[in-house]
Order: C-alpha cells, then sequence, then structure tokens
C-alpha cells in the first residue's frame, strides 16, 4: 500500500511538473503575441498620426494660400482706385 502510494505521488508530482512546464510554454507564447500585437498597434498608431499631420498640413496650406490670394485681389483694386 506504501509503494502504490509513493508511485502516485511520484506520478503526480510528474504531472504537476509537466502541467507547469505547459503553463510557462503558453505564458511565453501569449506574451509573445500580446507583444506582437502592441506593436502593431503602435506603428499603425504612428501611421494614422503621420498622416493627420500632413492632411492638417495641407490644409493649412491651402487656408495660407487662399488668405494671400484675397489680399493680393483687394491690393489689386485698391491701387486701380
Amino acid at each position: 500500500m506504501n509503494e502504490a502510494k509513493r508511485i502516485g505521488d511520484e506520478s503526480r508530482a510528474q504531472g504537476d511538473l509537466a502541467d507547469n512546464q505547459k503553463v510557462r510554454e503558453t505564458s511565453t507564447e501569449s506574451s509573445a503575441h500580446l507583444d506582437s500585437n502592441k506593436e502593431r498597434d503602435t506603428a499603425v498608431a504612428n501611421s494614422n498620426i503621420t498622416e493627420m499631420n500632413k492632411a492638417d498640413a495641407a490644409k493649412h496650406q491651402l487656408t495660407a494660400q487662399k488668405y494671400s490670394a484675397d489680399w493680393t485681389n483687394l491690393e489689386q483694386y485698391l491701387m486701380g482706385r
């Protein structure tokens, strides 16, 4: 009976070790996937911010061109009077 208990305890210990090893492996894989997702999310966010900044700069450039043209027209009108 003691021999059977010892064998059972050893088997349980080996199973626990195997379980712990598998948990560590899957935890490592999960962390790698999370890190990869964070990197991809950050890259996309940075790309979006860059594109928004470009669009804002283009919008402001067009606005500046419009004001410049308006003042040029006003100046020419006043010079003609």
